[in-house]
């Protein structure tokens, strides 16, 4: 039994034969039921006392960081095991509104690109390699891209070749400065 049954009814056939012809009765077990559920379910104030305790639970459906973090203390006060099959948007973060602007000849566009562990900041200037970045990204395979535009003079000192550990930038934004060259 898995969630592919879920709404089926659990039971068995009784088929007695009458005058050559059979007779069959479907009978109900007492089997759990599954039961997926959405997001929008722990919206509502009473939603723990809809759970019911021999049933089967999943929770399924595509929330932003921000809803899973507010998620997360539902579904530790979920008063039975329920399976997380919630899945996390995720979004190219811009981080200047004059990013929309076409890049100039002498500038480039790189992105920090970061898996939780290890930052590196490659150009991305041809739509070929953000093209890669970006469904590499959408596939799950970095925690963020965030995308600066700089003056292609300073594309030396960004380390495209190479991974800094990322550590050294949790508490400081002076730090993603001089990483990507930046000099404002």
């Amino acid at each position: 039994m898995d969630f592919n049954e879920e709404g089926d009814e659990k039971g068995f056939n009784l088929v007695t034969m009458e005058k050559r012809a059979p007779l069959i009765e479907f009978i109900e077990t007492p089997a759990r039921q599954f039961q997926t559920l959405s997001p929008e379910f722990f919206a509502q104030p009473d939603w723990i006392s809809m759970v019911e305790p021999r049933t089967i639970y999943r929770i399924k459906g595509e929330v932003t960081k921000d809803e899973y973090e507010a998620l997360k203390k539902h579904l530790k006060a979920f008063p039975v095991p329920i399976l997380n099959k919630l899945t996390v948007k995720r979004d190219i973060r811009v981080r200047d509104d004059k990013m929309t602007e076409d890049i100039k000849e002498d500038e480039a566009l790189i992105g920090i690109i970061s898996n939780a562990l290890w930052l590196t900041a490659p150009d991305l200037t041809s739509a070929y390699e953000y093209e890669a970045f970006r469904k590499a990204y959408a596939q799950g395979h970095f925690v963020a891209i965030i995308l600066y535009k700089i003056k292609k003079s300073d594309l030396d000192s960004c380390p495209d070749e190479g991974r800094v550990d990322v550590d050294e930038f949790k508490d400081s934004p002076e730090l993603y400065k001089e990483f990507l060259g930046i000099r404002r």
